[in-house]
């Protein structure tokens, strides 16, 4: 075990420039028209997470995350996409999905609005921490742990201060357990706690109306567990 798997949830990791050469395998594996999109938009939006993660497995991506720093982008993105032909596949308050023919799905992620570097220190898992964007150059910035972490498969939590289901960040570690990515029993820990937190702060607010004549309400639960993922996918 690392040293660094020794500490608790709250680790101040540093956040250097992604390496030239895997910004420059992700600009060139991008399509033409989403690396456009990069360009016409500049810091409002980066590709970020999987999609790199891929690149430096050298492996193929499933889908290119597209994360954004204001509303107005996305309908940009939207409508710049539609015109070459992409459709509006699934649309929800996480993420916009649209796909053309057998090209890449791309995912607008809607729920959350920063700059690149926010969006990157946002992501739950090091093998997350990972975006590129266009700012009169090529721009790359990732967490420290990210190459090795990706290239060992290894999820180290990252235990972030965003808006998220309770049990988000868990339920992702079991998609990514099922990929073959490893989680040891301490990264578990730490997911579980960041989990029971914000299950006991959403309980005690009751924002959700998880609590019913005093008693939890089923039906509410099922609602918040399928919003979490439960049900496969958002």
């Amino acid at each position: 075990m690392k040293a660094d798997e020794l500490q608790g949830p709250y680790i101040e990791y540093e956040y250097p420039p992604l390496p030239d050469k895997y910004i420059l395998n992700v600009v060139e594996k991008l399509p033409q028209l989403v690396r456009q999109v990069l360009i016409d938009l500049g810091p409002r939006v980066c590709v970020a997470g999987g999609f790199i993660r891929a690149v430096v497995q050298g492996e193929d991506p499933a889908d290119i995350d597209l994360c954004i720093a204001d509303e107005e982008v996305s309908a940009l993105i939207v409508t710049y996409l539609v015109s070459w032909g992409y459709e509006v596949m699934l649309q929800s308050r996480n993420a916009i999905t649209l796909q053309r023919g057998d090209d890449w799905p791309v995912q607008i992620v809607t729920r959350w609005q920063y700059s690149p570097e926010e969006h990157v220190r946002r992501f739950d898992f090091t093998i997350c921490q990972a975006a590129v964007w266009f700012d009169r150059q090529w721009k790359g910035v990732m967490n420290e742990r990210f190459v090795r972490d990706a290239q060992d498969r290894r999820l180290v939590y990252t235990a972030p201060d965003r808006e998220e289901e309770p049990m988000g960040s868990l339920v992702r570690s079991f998609k990514f357990r099922a990929r073959g990515y490893s989680l040891s029993a301490h990264q578990m820990a730490k997911v579980m706690q960041q989990a029971f937190r914000r299950i006991e702060e959403a309980t005690e607010a009751d924002a959700d109306g998880l609590i019913e004549d005093g008693k939890p309400s089923f039906k509410q639960w099922k609602k918040w567990a399928l919003r979490s993922g439960l049900g496969g996918g958002y």
